[in-house]
């Protein structure tokens, strides 16, 4: 998984790979090494990664969100503290940010969290999915008030495509169908 920054934040790069993440503050020119181990995630999980519009990469981990500004102390945000943040969005500007998250539960409870501070504060929509985990997320590219999620229920194993317009507080599940899909992922 590779991101960029937005807007003047091009200049910074994250990459995931198997192996922990890699970051560049000068375009690509160089990359730095961040251990799984600061981030508390462990081997064989890849997680989700955004950058903010002011330089925060967000990592999101079994039990919540992460955030580093200097590649070196990542701050656990104590919005999704507990949740599975699953996959992670933000819309041009990188002021907007979209969580896919699942709680711990038994039968987990996915909802889609938003932030319109680049991160620092998060809101959960008022609907869920019980016994369903997110898949994907994005932020429309025009419009930051509008949302996608793709949801898998466990139960039957169903695809859901799902879409907000009033900034990720109310989702209403699509006509889409993918009958026979094992998964359905939003790459943009």
């Amino acid at each position: 998984m590779v991101v960029i920054g937005p807007g003047s934040r091009a200049d910074l790069i994250a990459v995931r790979a198997t192996w922990g993440l890699a970051v560049s503050d000068d375009g690509g020119r160089r990359f730095r090494f961040l251990c799984e181990d600061a981030f508390q995630y462990i081997d064989g999980y890849d997680p989700t990664i955004a950058i903010n519009h002011a330089g925060v990469l967000l990592v999101g981990v079994p039990d919540g969100l992460q955030g580093t500004s200097d590649f070196c102390d990542p701050l656990r945000r104590d919005d999704l503290r507990g949740q599975h943040v699953v996959d992670l969005a933000t819309d041009a500007t990188g002021r907007t940010v979209v969580a896919g998250v699942m709680s711990s539960d038994a039968e987990p409870v996915t909802r889609i969290a938003r932030s319109s501070d680049g991160g620092g504060r998060f809101e959960l929509s008022q609907d869920t999915w019980t016994n369903a985990e997110p898949l994907t997320v994005e932020v429309a590219p025009g419009d930051a008030r509008r949302a996608y999620a793709t949801i898998r229920v466990r139960g039957d194993g169903s695809l859901v495509f799902a879409r907000s317009d009033d900034g990720a507080a109310r989702w209403r599940r699509t006509a889409a169908r993918f009958s026979g899909a094992g998964g359905a992922y939003i790459a943009g």
